[in-house]
């Protein structure tokens, strides 16, 4: 089945304005790309994020306390202290963080909240994922290619008719 151009775009009258779309639309290739390479969820690299903060307060805590004391440590902090801050940091952001789970999550997340213009290449990626039970691997990009053409239709960025290519003969 393939998805198909639906002219009846209207532009920022309807909806989220073109701009914030395109800028939604971005992100959901990303989180597809995230999905599909098998890249870190949004909740996991945030863990990351925040053991490496972990790691880092100890040393920055004790260089300022030699500065301001004016007694040199003798080391900047114990490496394990380092390593425990960053382990009980990394896990409490685990833990408490509202980001999604898995990149399949970030990617439903995104679509759930994204105002299509192309609402019958939107219905028909919703009835294909809830057939396979799954994103299958290539839809969302087909999707998007759909949808961008309108952001471009509507924006009034469609190619012009005197391209050489749109004029070759063939």
């Amino acid at each position: 089945m393939t998805l198909r151009l639906v002219s009846s775009t209207t532009s920022s009258g309807d909806g989220a304005p073109l701009r914030l779309r395109q800028r939604d639309l971005a992100r959901i290739l990303r989180a597809e790309h995230a999905r599909v390479t098998g890249a870190a969820s949004p909740r996991t690299a945030l863990a990351g994020l925040g053991a490496f903060v972990g790691f880092i307060t100890p040393i920055v805590l004790a260089r300022l306390v030699s500065l301001l004391t004016a007694v040199p440590a003798a080391l900047p902090a114990p490496a394990l202290l380092c390593a425990a801050f960053a382990i009980i940091a990394g896990l409490l952001v685990w833990r408490f963080s509202k980001a999604a789970r898995t990149n399949t999550e970030h990617l439903d997340r995104l679509l759930a909240h994204y105002d299509p213009l192309s609402k019958e290449a939107y219905r028909l990626l919703q009835a294909e994922v809830r057939e396979a039970g799954v994103f299958p691997i290539g839809r969302v990009h087909e999707w998007a290619s759909v949808e961008q053409s309108a952001l471009n239709r509507a924006m009034g960025k469609g190619l012009p008719a005197d391209r050489e290519f749109l004029q070759k003969k063939i």
